[in-house]
């Protein structure tokens, strides 16, 4: 096995420079007076071991070895050089700079309105009930819904434009309220998304105040237009 790969190797080795002249060096190794071609293969022969051939002239190896192999044989080896030099002359790295890189999409932070501006969404005072607004600060703002001297209900508006994570709750609930997601926090609140992006709440702060008065007052902001707020 020892003696095939050397000689594939001589084969591949000086393929393209001394293939197109093994005719020509053997005229020249005959004419050189040394020893004939036929007693170097009969050496070789006893031998039985192509690595030793320190012996022989350099002018005849490359042409006794390729001459001492089965025709066959040299033909598949030739063609296999050719075919991976074709292979490898075709391959390529990929570009710089087009390397495929899984881009993420992460949620653009916005910055939250002024909470004055949601108070012309807030319901109006009307019959009993007063509805005075108690705290404003940047997407966000409060009013207290009373009736006579009683605290009934506390009314507000959120923007989460910096939380988008806050209208989870919104996205796992069935429930709608004027056509917005609603759900109930705890006991006493009930608060709907409007426009993916206001969080509107209806907390009771009297037992007398219910689900269903919650519900009713949501209904009393201006949602449409609230929705519309950028």
């Amino acid at each position: 096995m020892s003696n095939d790969l050397l000689a594939i190797a001589l084969i591949v080795r000086f393929f393209a420079g001394w293939i197109q002249h093994l005719d020509g060096m053997h005229s020249l190794f005959a004419a050189s007076g040394s020893k004939s071609i036929e007693s170097y293969y009969n050496q070789i022969d006893r031998s039985h071991n192509l690595i030793n051939v320190a012996n022989f002239p350099n002018n005849g190896i490359e042409f006794m070895l390729i001459k001492k192999l089965p025709k066959i044989f040299v033909a598949s080896v030739l063609a296999l050089f050719l075919l991976l030099s074709g292979c490898a002359g075709t391959t390529s790295a990929p570009p710089g700079g087009q390397q495929s890189v899984e881009q993420v999409s992460q949620p653009v932070a916005t910055t939250p309105v002024s909470g004055g501006a949601f108070n012309k969404f807030f319901p109006k005072s009307q019959g009993d009930y007063k509805v005075t607004f108690r705290q404003e600060k940047t997407g966000f703002a409060q009013a207290q819904l009373s009736q006579g001297e009683t605290d009934m209900a506390l009314l507000s508006i959120n923007d989460i434009a910096n939380n988008p994570s806050a209208a989870q709750k919104f996205n796992e609930s069935s429930k709608t309220i004027a056509g917005y997601p609603a759900v109930t926090q705890g006991k006493n609140t009930t608060a709907i998304l409007v426009g993916d992006r206001y969080q509107v709440k209806v907390k009771s702060n009297s037992d007398s105040f219910t689900p269903s008065d919650r519900e009713k007052w949501l209904q009393q902001f201006n949602l449409t237009g609230l929705a519309r707020l950028n």
